[in-house]
């Protein structure tokens, strides 16, 4: 927005005023005769000179006439949080057409030596018709030696700086807050009226601009999360500390200047009306790498996110974030929908990249070679995932709770990883990765080749499956990575398995001593647990607090353990022998028992 300023200058009868500008832009200016006034109208920086004197008529030596000049600042339109200062630039003679010269001295109006390149008047933007003025004399320090036109110029530079607020006047005022990381008042939010803007700018010379590190809704900025819709971050301020912005679901409108260098963890979390975003040049940190907590967490309407072409670390393309040269997919925003399809120029999909983004279908080229941890991790709406010939590093959770996933597929191609039936398993289908949490299926019977189940790949959040047949190769089995179907009801095992067997849908180990998991959704309200039956394994009664079980469970005399971590239905009962293994671990555990 461009400043316009207004400068008067009044002098006294005895001296000419020249006035004129030297602006950014053309000015209007208009001056009269001895003892007039004259006005200069300009934008940004200007200037105003006085004509020190015209005449000088023989006068002691250091005679001084301390009101004779009046320069008034008045109807100043300059930005918030600025003053107007204006700075005088004089030589001290006042010098006769043939080079005669006589020293002379500038005095303010209480006597006081106003010397070159002193400021000696400022303003801030204030009510319309507000003055500020200072008056001030010439006095000449030497007689002259004849009578002459003596003349010198003294120039005002008036400039609109920025106005440094202190830490009492910041907390004396409810508008402004004092949000410096190295010292409080060092950065400010200020605050409009109805809180519906905030500027937040660097306070004082010495400020390093930085702002402080916030806790989960304690900024001033969550504190009016019910009003604030803009952000105006100016230049000067270097970074965005955790939270700033936590939970300012009304924001709309975000302005980063380019001082701006790191933007700090969940500083944009939970700004759900926030729909784009501008990066400036000279960010170098953007912290995407906390799960749940980065920058845009929970920014559910953001689908774009603009870098300057001028910066060398980040890029975008199509609203996307990636590094410089566009081999790392950085960010993808959480609002984006329907297919998205990596650029070819792309080997790393970042950790957490496209976490908790509304996309549908994403497709991974041949030339990504490396997927992070939890890079697609929550990504609700996610039916189908297509991975490229090139990928062989694929990190933990990658495709951690994708509720809606109905098919992983994996080119043919690919020397690392392979797929069937929309199933992730290794090249040669020994491991048994990811099964998709939606798949439009009941039952699923394992490949005969896989002899792993990897740490999530039955963790499903939305699994239609109500019955798994293991492979013949499975030999360990962990019902950790069950305890989420929550429509299972059997458990069987395919031929020539030599681990394991089933019985009415439960699996034991191959001799029968061991139990080893009962599905969660088994249709009984009553267990007996077989006689040959010495160990409950942990993973046997693996249920989470939300699923029920049996509500009532038989245990034979012949179980002598109850490993850690098995857990029932809160008011389940158990029955048993008086005095028996049992009795004592319901007891222990919070159980009611009766003995049979």
């Amino acid at each position: 927005m461009k400043k316009t300023k207004f400068v008067s200058g009044l002098l006294s009868a005895v001296l000419v005023l020249s006035a004129f500008a030297v602006p950014a832009a053309a000015a209007d200016v208009t001056s009269t005769n001895s003892g007039g006034t004259a006005t200069v109208s300009y934008t940004n920086d200007s200037m105003w000179t006085a004509t020190i004197p015209t005449y000088v008529a023989p006068v002691e030596a250091g005679q001084q006439d301390v009101s004779a000049y009046e320069v008034a600042v008045k109807d100043v339109i300059i930005g918030d949080n600025q003053q107007l200062a204006a700075t005088i630039e004089y030589s001290g003679y006042v010098t006769e057409t043939n080079g005669v010269k006589i020293p002379y001295q500038l005095y303010d109006s209480n006597g006081e030596e106003i010397q070159s390149g002193d400021t000696i008047l400022s303003k801030s933007a204030g009510e319309p018709n507000t003055e500020a003025a200072i008056t001030f004399g010439a006095a000449l320090t030497d007689s002259p030696k004849y009578a002459g036109v003596y003349t010198d110029t003294a120039t005002f530079a008036f400039t609109a700086k920025d106005k440094v607020y202190t830490l009492d006047e910041i907390n004396a005022d409810e508008h402004l807050f004092a949000i410096g990381e190295t010292n409080p008042e060092f950065v400010v939010a200020k605050f409009n009226d109805d809180y519906s803007e905030v500027v937040i700018f660097k306070n004082g010379e010495n400020s390093d601009g930085r702002m402080k590190m916030f806790a989960a809704q304690t900024s001033p900025m969550s504190s009016k999360a019910a009003t604030l819709t803009q952000a105006n971050i100016q230049t000067g301020v270097v970074s965005i500390g955790d939270f700033a912005f936590n939970g300012c679901t009304k924001l709309k409108n975000v302005n980063i200047a380019d001082s701006v260098t790191s933007i700090y963890q969940a500083a944009f979390r939970k700004c759900s009306a926030l729909t784009e975003i501008n990066l400036p040049a000279n960010v170098l940190f953007l912290e995407v790498m906390t799960e749940g907590y980065d920058v845009f967490s929970e920014c559910s309407a953001l689908t774009t996110i603009n870098v300057s072409p001028d910066s060398q670390t980040f890029s975008s393309e199509d609203g996307v974030l990636f590094t410089k040269d566009k081999t790392v997919l950085r960010y993808c925003p959480e609002g984006k929908t329907g297919t998205y399809t990596i650029p070819n120029s792309v080997q790393e999909v970042y950790l957490l990249a496209f976490y908790d983004t509304r996309l549908e279908s994403i497709v991974i080229p041949d030339s990504v070679n490396k997927i992070g941890n939890s890079a697609l991790k929550k990504c609700r709406y996610l039916k189908t995932i297509e991975i490229g010939a090139g990928v062989t590093d694929l990190g933990a959770n990658a495709f951690q709770s994708t509720s809606s996933l109905k098919a992983i597929n994996v080119s043919s191609e690919n020397q690392t990883f392979s797929s069937a039936d929309g199933v992730l398993f290794n090249e040669d289908q020994t491991s048994l990765i990811k099964y998709p949490d939606a798949a439009d299926r009941t039952s699923y019977t394992m490949p005969n080749t896989v002899i792993k189940l990897e740490q999530n790949s039955f963790k499903l959040l939305n699994c239609q499956l109500k019955s798994i047949t293991i492979s013949s190769a499975l030999s360990d089995f962990d019902g950790a990575l069950f305890s989420k179907l929550s429509n299972l009801q059997s458990v069987f095992v395919s031929e020539n398995n030599q681990s394991f067997k089933s019985e009415d849908g439960v699996l034991f180990n191959k001799n029968k001593t061991e139990l080893v998991y009962y599905p969660i959704d088994k249709e009984a309200t009553k267990y007996i647990v077989p006689d040959s039956v010495t160990t409950i394994k942990a993973s046997a009664f693996s249920f989470p607090n939300s699923y029920t079980g049996p509500n009532e469970v038989e245990i034979p005399t012949s179980v002598k353990t109850i490993e850690a971590n098995n857990r029932f239905k809160s008011k389940c009962t158990i029955y048993g022998g008086s005095g028996s293994y049992a009795e004592t671990w319901a007891k222990e555990n919070g159980y009611t028992f009766i003995a049979q």
